[in-house]
């Protein structure tokens, strides 16, 4: 998703790297839409390609080790969290992360306290419904911008568009509104403006959004 001159000056130095103590690493979805194919075509032409598994529940486990250490019940929390994020270690990370949070994970004298056992609703059942959580929990001035991006799909966003897309909103509430979603990884800033992350936080936010509201975010495009 990088502009075609960033794309092209990465393409360049990958190009060029046998001749230099240099290395690239890059990482491209396979589903996201190609800004500069020249400039991928050729960054291709001159790297190792890898296809990113998923994780197994062993390696979900020493992930979690990373972070928790070899704390009690860091197995059990390793299968629990492996169910629901599918073995996505970005997902794993953010289930880990709002368990400390929410306080149920916590450090304390020197070592991390993880929960026994999880009561019925403790965990939830799926990454979609902890994006859902995690949206409604933002201002409503920042939901209003999550469901524009959403709308926009694979287009960025100017900041200047996101302003005269809602000119009920200040600018300083909309730049307030974009920082706390960037903050919640709900959108990212690229060249050209703001984006949504993922498709799937695109699906949650469509299914929360108002009769009114969609007449809006649609106008908008």
């Amino acid at each position: 998703r990088r502009s075609e001159p960033s794309a092209a000056c990465l393409a360049w130095l990958a190009h060029n790297a046998d001749k230099h103590a240099l290395l690239i690493v890059a990482s491209c979805e396979t589903d996201s839409t190609v800004r500069a194919p020249a400039a991928l075509t050729l960054f291709e032409s001159s790297a190792m390609r890898f296809g990113l598994q998923r994780l197994q529940q062993a390696q979900t486990e020493e992930l979690l080790k990373s972070v928790f250490g070899n704390a009690p019940h860091v197995q059990l929390l390793s299968r629990k969290l492996h169910a629901i994020a599918a073995g996505n270690p970005r997902d794993t990370m953010r289930l880990a992360q709002s368990l400390v949070d929410r306080g149920l994970a916590r450090y304390q004298l020197g070592g991390w306290s993880l929960p026994a056992d999880f009561d019925d609703g403790v965990l939830p059942a799926s990454m979609a419904q902890v994006m859902l959580a995690e949206l409604t929990a933002l201002p409503s001035h920042a939901q209003t911008l999550a469901r524009l991006l959403s709308f926009a799909g694979d287009r960025d966003l100017s900041f200047d568009e996101c302003v005269a897309s809602f000119p009920e909103l200040s600018p300083a509430l909309v730049h307030e509104a974009l920082q706390l979603l960037v903050q919640a990884q709900f959108a990212k800033l690229e060249a050209e403006g703001f984006t949504q992350v993922e498709k799937m936080e695109g699906y949650v936010i469509s299914r929360r959004r108002s009769p009114a509201t969609s007449r809006q975010s649609c106008t908008t495009g």
